[in-house]
């Protein structure tokens, strides 16, 4: 539920139950609440997007690095836009790295903008696909097109720890804003497609079949995606009952 902050004045915009002093409390209970609620299903979703897309990269046998894109006041004062930039900044990454994928944890972080008076957003970024990354010309190109710096830049050893230290900013203290992935840091498709199987069997798939369907070529993935992952889970099934039957 939005409401804007002009409305707080007015009495008569609330239901009755929120209209006095009482009601004022309620009403900001209720909002806390749902704010609670809305950072836990976001949480919810950064592990498990998370989690299926490093399964899968292990799976292929890939490095991990992260790294941290940062927001100046430069960047601020002219009013540069992100997600444009970022966009760009992917596309001319694959050139070097066509398979590079990623998932990204924004935040809000430091000291206040001299610009905004808000504290700067950063964006945590844990990716795998390639071997090397071309570094420095990483930090130069979102210098000269954001304005701004990339720290990190480390191969990741520890992935559990990486994990770990990235749902550190997954908290309102440390103004988490979203988390989103690359469309192929599990597979293209792979988010819509567990929808699907939810709707069709009454829950999600595990983890076991999508790195699976991640393994094979993208031809015979989409053949019919929805009846392989379902017999993908049969199967696995059917295994387990053999084994319990011999045992």
């Amino acid at each position: 539920m939005v409401i804007e902050p002009s409305k707080l004045s007015n009495q008569s915009y609330f239901p009755k139950a929120w209209r006095g002093v009482r009601g004022i409390n309620a009403l900001l209970a209720y909002l806390d609440t749902a704010s609670s609620a809305k950072l836990s299903r976001k949480r919810a979703r950064y592990w498990i997007r998370c989690m299926r897309g490093i399964a899968v990269g292990v799976a292929e046998g890939y490095r991990f690095r992260w790294f941290v894109l940062t927001e100046s006041d430069e960047a601020l004062f002219l009013g540069l836009s992100f997600d444009l930039e970022f966009h760009r900044f992917i596309r001319w990454l694959r050139y070097y790295c066509p398979d590079f994928q990623y998932i990204v944890v924004e935040h809000m972080q430091g000291t206040p903008s001299a610009v905004t008076g808000l504290p700067r957003r950063n964006w945590h970024i844990l990716s795998y696909g390639t071997d090397k990354l071309p570094l420095e010309l990483m930090r130069e190109y979102w210098k000269s097109h954001f304005l701004s710096t990339v720290t990190g830049m480390a191969e990741v050893h520890n992935i559990q720890g990486a994990v770990q230290y990235m749902a550190g900013y997954l908290s309102a203290e440390h103004k988490f804003i979203r988390s989103r992935t690359s469309q192929g840091w599990v597979f293209r498709g792979w988010v819509s497609l567990s929808r699907d199987f939810k709707r069709a069997t009454g829950h999600y798939p595990a983890e076991r079949e999508l790195v699976e369907l991640a393994l094979m070529s993208p031809a015979l993935r989409s053949a019919d995606s929805l009846c392989l992952l379902i017999s993908l889970e049969a199967a696995y099934y059917s295994g387990l009952a053999e084994l319990f039957e011999r045992g």
